[in-house]
């Protein structure tokens, strides 16, 4: 019985055919090609994955030159709860246990919390969206209706000129009367100025 398969390959003579008696019952026969550099490497991959349990070394005539078993591991068993050798133990298993059901859980709840606080900020998210569209949609019909009363102030109709167009009219308009407003204050107390001085 052998556990290192590349060893009992590379043993003179070199077998160019391996016949592998399998797991599963089946026997196979493997082929090494001798100029390849990695041939026994590959060769003991393929022997492992195949799930050889016994070889059979072979030269081209197919005689046997040697054979051997293979060492097969015995698998754990999957899950397998040692029991305790003291209370020390026993309590330090428990709490260990209740740990990682602790962290499950929590995992678990930390998950559902998340994707709660998502869900409401979605819906504060799309609720401040809708707020702002209906606050700029105030604001546009608040400025179509000045432009509307500006326009109707001069005599126009709604045909004449696009409310933009008329809104960027009328703040032109009343900055000039502003400018004209304020040059005739300025004015008049200049003027008022001027008899003050004449009088003295």
């Amino acid at each position: 019985m052998i556990t290192n398969i590349r060893s009992w390959l590379r043993k003179p003579p070199e077998a160019p055919l391996v016949r592998c008696q399998c797991t599963d019952g089946q026997t196979r026969t493997l082929k090494i090609d001798g100029k390849a550099q990695r041939r026994f490497w590959d060769a003991e991959q393929a022997i492992l994955e195949m799930g050889a349990i016994k070889l059979e070394a072979l030269d081209h005539k197919g005689n046997t030159l040697r054979m051997c078993e293979l060492a097969v591991p015995e698998a754990a068993p999957a899950d397998e709860k040692r029991e305790p050798k003291s209370s020390h133990e026993s309590m330090l298993s428990h709490f260990a246990d209740l740990l990682a059901a602790a962290y499950k859980n929590g995992a678990t709840a930390a998950q559902d919390q998340a994707n709660l606080a998502f869900s409401k900020f979605a819906d504060l998210y799309n609720n401040v969206l809708k707020r702002m569209e209906a606050l700029e949609n105030q604001r546009i019909r608040e400025m179509n209706a000045t432009a509307r009363a500006l326009r109707n102030s001069n005599g126009q109709t709604e045909d004449d000129k696009s409310e933009f167009s008329q809104l960027v009219e009328a703040f032109f308009q009343y900055k000039a009367a502003g400018e004209q407003a304020a040059g005739a204050v300025n004015g008049t107390a200049n003027g008022t100025a001027a008899s003050a001085d004449e009088e003295d």
